[in-house]
Parts: C-alpha cells; structure tokens; sequence
C-alpha cells in the first residue's frame, strides 16, 4: 500500500473509496477518539494519583512530577487516511485532517448547509 502523507496534496473526494479519522501521538499510537485526560506513552495519567514517595516531595502528583522532571505528556494530532484507487493512500494532519474529515461526512451523508 502505497502512503503518502502530505497536507498539500489536493484530493478529489469523489475518487476516495473511504475514509477514516483519527489521533496519533509522538510515538505513532493511534486512538479513535480524543481523550480528555493526560495521557503519556498512551497510558491515562489521573491527575490525583500520588507520585511514588520522595523525602523532598512528599506529596507529589504524577503530573506534578512529570512537569518538574520535565517529561511531556503526549501531544494527539488529528490525521485523516482517504483510500483512493489503485491501493493508494493519502494521509492528511492536524487542522487540514479536521476540515477534510468534516468535507467529507457532508458529502457522504449529504449534509448542505441553508441559508
């Protein structure tokens, strides 16, 4: 399968046979749907959740411990993939994946807007 990811290739929605949205981290994990909580190497974080014990930070959060030590949580980019003919693929990212996957739900479900 052929892969391209470029956000300035112009597709014809026309001659995509489907399509699928969704977020990928910095280490190529991939979630379905946008998690509202912080997340680091794909693993939910609670927020409340005490940091293994430390004599000069007693009462530490993971987050906390994260920010001091300065570890990033993970940062979920929206990508959208269109199938197109001949086994190709195109993959688009961040706000261009956004406006494209909403392009293509109104044409797919032939939403028009009035007005």
């Amino acid at each position: 399968m052929n892969l391209r990811k470029d956000n300035r290739i112009v597709v014809d929605l026309n001659k995509c046979q489907f399509a699928r949205f969704y977020y990928r981290n910095q280490s190529s994990q991939v979630l379905d749907t946008l998690l509202s909580s912080v997340t680091w190497m794909g693993q939910v974080i609670d927020e409340r959740e005490l940091a293994l014990f430390h004599p000069s930070y007693p009462n530490e959060t993971v987050v906390e411990r994260m920010k001091r030590r300065g570890i990033q949580p993970d940062i979920w980019v929206p990508e959208v993939l269109f199938k197109l003919s001949a086994n190709h693929c195109l993959i688009y990212t961040g706000e261009k994946a956004v406006s494209l996957w909403k392009a293509w739900g109104e044409r797919i479900f032939k939403k028009t807007k009035k007005g």
